[in-house]
């Protein structure tokens, strides 16, 4: 075996160290070596080639088949791609169906068993269109084409892995190794042709292009049959081109059925968030595995950023793909903002300990409990408004260090969870990180709390409150740092307040009622020399409302929740035009996109997901740790939310002004007469259930329970409940129920 180091440099990325490189032959490491050891095969998987699908066989080796079309006599490839996703992309969760329109093609894969998948393209008038195979370095490979059929072969190609260490924007390798094998253990790729190309080439030795002319009326459907594995592959029967349609159409059914998707106000934009995770769904041959990731090419696939990162794991576990969204936190645990939360969200609603216990113990090093409040130096001021370098808040010019109200309350939300994962993995650290939450909790509220304004802020060691206040004064909400109803009623009061944060707006990340509100920067030559703020003050970041709407939750301050994620996904939908995927990290003042936000930005998916979680979610923050479900909306209207991954189950919900229905897996479980109602807290018990209602009518329930979990035995029981606030219990054939206050 040939073993390379280039530390931590290798094939497809650029040495860290530009004169390091090492190459030596040995068989001493052999049992080191790491091979997937299973065909991982999908479209979009390479970071650089959204156009087409990459095959990873057990044996390490990879290839692409990609798809390019002309377009002013110019071929539009991976660029083009990347920089634009087209008229539709949409894929199904594993793989199984992908389909996206680029111009003026049309192209459908579908995995036609775990080693191998077909191509149906097509084109919406004449236009030439190549189809690239290659194999990705670095494994070595050698091509023999005809019209028909194209074989490549390649050695194997391992890793040893050596040590990895994260931080928050990059992961260092050292010791690592690429493994290069001669041995007989070949890995052979072939691909199927079922219309003749007009041309077969090879640019350069490792690849095949066929092109299609336009003049061939045939190239506007174009079929290919593509298969990874040993020798075997060459020569195994592949399927009839009549096979292949009946296949494709099979699985399109399938798809349609399948996937994430919704109506209505709150339910409408679900596929589109769904089709964008997806998209940013990549393959990391360096860690074997798949995750999301917030950027494709190359570049920005390495630089990667734990926080958003995070955010593309939050994303994930909400509509797509829960596997996916757990071996993401393995970059992210050092982000100091979401990866405890990330943490939690995944396991609520998987609820699986034996990755929890994992993920706990790198959290556990990285998070030390600590009671004291996070002071900022007045030098740079980079624990105040963390990670938003321009913030208003900062106020550099006020040379006094100051507490960070952002940052206390995110240790505390930290430790708050991270206390209920030692409670539910019976780990020692529990009682620890119990202390440093009440410590912490107290001295938000004792130095915190702006008793004359009723408002959190930023305050300066010298006991003087700042001057501005911003959309972190929420953070206390999902932090839940203060239990007196006194306080949150004066928290959701600053937020309906139209002359500070309400109206037609969502969270601005600066009160409309400050001097530099809605500003431009660089308006005057004083603030050209003055602080830097952002290209607008007060921005709207897609997070900082997921952040409040789950405090919203938290508090149970349900006649808020509503009104928030309908206007939350009104922004995100003005944008997100049909045909197009204008997805922004941000917003300025007036509900409009800047020009410098990214597109496509897979955290602006934040504000769609709230008509999702308002339909539908996990609740994350009771004290019994019991799996439960919050689902239901008092807002007018039919609105649905289908095909939603929880505990391994699809969890759908239909809802119109009289009839409200929560489906799992196919199955009614909670059928609703009578009028708009919220279901919240609910949980199961030892032969039964329990649960709070709120409606404007009364109602009548049908129950089929268990709904969480799978049972072969299913209770039915049918009742009616008065409106107002009810709590109802449920056991066996008896049913309870208690006012709320």
């Amino acid at each position: 075996m040939k073993y390379v180091n280039r530390e931590y440099g290798f094939e497809g990325r650029p040495p860290y160290f530009k004169d390091f490189y090492e190459e030596k032959y040995s068989t001493e490491d052999v049992d080191k070596v790491i091979y997937p050891n299973e065909n991982v095969i999908g479209v979009g998987l390479h970071p650089s080639y959204p156009n087409g699908a990459t095959f990873i066989g057990k044996r390490g080796t990879m290839w692409s088949v990609r798809v390019l079309y002309q377009k002013n006599n110019k071929w539009c490839d991976s660029d083009a791609f990347v920089n634009d996703v087209g008229r539709l992309y949409t894929s199904q969760i594993g793989g199984g169906f992908t389909y996206f329109a680029h111009g003026n093609i049309t192209s459908t894969w579908v995995k036609y068993d775990e080693s191998s998948m077909a191509l149906s393209l097509s084109t919406m008038s004449y236009s030439a269109v190549r189809i690239i195979i290659s194999a990705i370095k670095p494994c070595k490979a050698s091509f023999k084409a005809t019209e028909d059929e194209v074989k490549g072969s390649a050695q194997p190609y391992g890793v040893i892995k050596g040590k990895v260490k994260t931080n928050c924007e990059s992961c260092i390798f050292t010791n690592r190794y690429d493994v290069l094998s001669d041995g007989e253990e070949r890995e052979y790729f072939v691909v199927k042709t079922y219309a003749k190309p007009s041309s077969v080439s090879s640019r350069k030795t490792d690849d095949i292009v066929l092109e299609y002319s336009a003049k061939n009326a045939r190239s506007t459907r174009i079929m290919l049959f593509m298969a990874i594995g040993g020798e075997e592959v060459l020569s195994s029967e592949k399927p009839t081109a009549e096979e292949l349609i009946a296949g494709i159409s099979t699985a399109e059914i399938d798809f349609s059925n399948t996937n994430a998707k919704g109506v209505g106000v709150l339910g409408g934009a679900i596929e589109k968030v769904f089709n964008s995770i997806m998209w940013h769904k990549l393959y990391n041959p360096y860690f074997l595995h798949q995750a999301f990731f917030p950027n494709r090419g190359v570049d920005d696939y390495y630089a990667f950023d734990s926080f958003l990162m995070n955010q593309a794991s939050l994303i994930g576990a909400h509509v797509a793909d829960l596997d996916v969204a757990s071996s993401t936190i393995q970059y992210t645990y050092q982000d100091k903002i979401l990866s405890v939360l990330t943490a939690w969200v995944v396991f609520c609603r998987t609820r699986n300990t034996t990755w929890l216990k994992s993920v706990f113990e790198k959290l556990k090093r990285e998070f030390v409990p600590s009671g004291n409040l996070v002071t900022s130096s007045w030098k740079g001021r980079d624990e105040v408004g963390y990670r938003m370098p321009n913030s208003p808040m900062k106020e550099l010019d006020k040379q006094v260090n100051e507490y960070s109200l952002d940052m206390s309350c995110i240790n505390l939300l930290n430790y708050d969870i991270l206390e209920r994962m030692a409670r539910l993995l019976s780990d020692g650290s529990c009682e620890t990180y119990a202390k440093a939450k009440k410590e912490l909790k107290n001295a938000i509220n004792s130095t915190l709390y702006n008793s004359k304004l009723g408002v959190y802020m930023n305050r300066f060691t010298d006991g003087t409150f700042s001057d501005v206040l911003t959309a972190t004064s929420f953070l206390p909400l999902i932090a839940g740092v203060s239990d007196n109803p006194e306080i949150i009623n004066k928290t959701l009061k600053l937020l309906s307040d139209k002359k500070a944060f309400g109206g037609d707006t969502v969270l601005s990340t600066l009160s409309k009622n400050h001097a530099e509100y809605g500003k431009k920067y660089g308006d005057t030559k004083e603030k050209n020399e003055g602080l830097p703020y952002s290209n607008y003050r007060g921005e709207i970041l897609p997070y900082l409302n997921y952040l409040t709407y789950l405090g919203l939750c938290r508090c149970g301050a349900s006649a808020y929740t509503c009104e928030f994620a309908k206007k939350s996904v009104a922004l995100y939908q003005k944008h997100c035009l049909r045909g197009k995927y204008e997805i922004f990290d941000r917003y300025i003042p007036g509900n409009k996109a800047p020009i410098w936000a990214k597109r496509n930005a897979i955290e602006g998916n934040f504000l769609a997901l709230l008509g999702l979680c308002e339909l539908i979610d996990v609740e994350y923050f009771r004290d019994d740790l019991k799996p439960a479900i919050s689902f239901g909306t008092m807002l007018k209207g039919e609105h649905s939310a289908t095909n939603i991954p929880l505990f391994g189950r699809n969890f759908s919900i239909d809802v119109d002004d009289k009839q409200t229905c929560l489906t799992v897996d196919g199955s009614e479980k909670f059928i609703v007469e009578g009028g708009k109602f919220e279901i919240r807290q609910f949980a199961e018990r030892d032969n039964g259930c329990e649960f709070i209602v709120n409606s404007d009518s009364n109602l009548l329930v049908t129950l089929n329970y268990p709904i969480l979990y799978k049972s072969e035995e299913e209770k039915k029981i049918i009742f009616t409940v008065e409106k107002g606030v009810r709590r109802v219990v449920v056991k066996g054939d008896y049913v309870r129920f208690e006012s709320v206050k």
